[in-house]
């Protein structure tokens, strides 16, 4: 999928929605002048994916960024 049919399916979704919720929160997330990791939220998730990393560190487990490069884009679906 390319970038105009994907803004093309995000602007149909809009148009269909009937959801408050879900337009204000697609318009919270356009309008924030905050960048990503800089919201609580997601200083909440990284604090809680740094604490597993340290335990499974404390533990022996250890990922190369290779392995989880891959994995993520596995996740992901990416090429």
């Amino acid at each position: 999928m390319n970038l105009q049919e994907k803004k093309r399916a995000i602007i149909k979704k809009i148009e269909e929605s009937t959801s408050d919720d879900f337009i204000s929160s697609l318009y919270n997330d356009i309008s924030r002048d905050e960048t990503w990791d800089n919201t609580l939220e997601r200083k909440t998730i990284i604090s809680k994916l740094l604490e597993k990393s340290q335990k499974e560190a404390q533990k022996g487990k250890v990922h190369s960024f290779e392995d989880v490069l891959n994995e993520t884009k596995k996740k992901h679906g990416l090429k």
